[in-house]
């Protein structure tokens, strides 16, 4: 069972942390009049594509790429695992369609680049070897985790995908899963 757009979905996970309107970083829409204050647009887009498995795709199309692979790679290379070059075209392109996102992004690897990554997968191995892994193991379910993915026995696939859909719950998110 694989989780689609996992590591943009593990960011999610910090950005709604930087929503959080008591933290000094506030990604919530400054027009809000109400008590309920909503996420600015493009952080409700980004979360909202990373859920559905659908991010990679969206961009690929924005941007006119055509090798999932060949994106996927460069999109991790210059925008999540590495120090951001304002000059890298990825960068410029990802920032116009998601200006929160990406400020939240450079806040993260301020000081520190590797910083951002190495929390994406802490947040990861947390869940899925921590909070699901933990759950199978107590439950007698034979299981392997292979990143962001958890190999079973076909009986036991509708209790992993419960496990990891409640894991994502506790943070507000439903994945898609494979």
């Amino acid at each position: 069972i694989d989780i689609r757009n996992s590591q943009p979905l593990m960011f999610a996970i910090k950005l709604k942390e930087h929503s959080n309107p008591y933290t000094y970083t506030s990604l919530y829409y400054s027009g809000a009049q109400t008590s309920h204050r909503e996420l600015e647009p493009d952080v409700e887009l980004y979360i909202r594509l990373v859920e559905q498995g659908e991010l990679y795709d969206y961009l690929m199309e924005k941007f006119n790429y055509r090798n999932r692979r060949h994106f996927k790679t460069k999109f991790f290379a210059e925008i999540f695992y590495s120090e951001l070059s304002k000059s890298s075209r990825l960068a410029k392109q990802f920032e116009s369609l998601f200006p929160s996102v990406f400020h939240v992004i450079v806040h993260e690897k301020k000081g520190n680049y590797c910083r951002l990554p190495l929390e994406m997968q802490k947040i990861e191995a947390d869940i899925m070897i921590g909070n699901v892994g933990g759950r199978l193991a107590r439950e007698g379910i034979p299981f392997l985790t292979i990143h962001d993915s958890i190999l079973t026995m076909e009986e036991y696939v509708p209790v992993v995908k419960k496990f990891i859909r409640e894991a994502f719950a506790e943070y507000g998110l439903t994945p898609t899963l494979n």
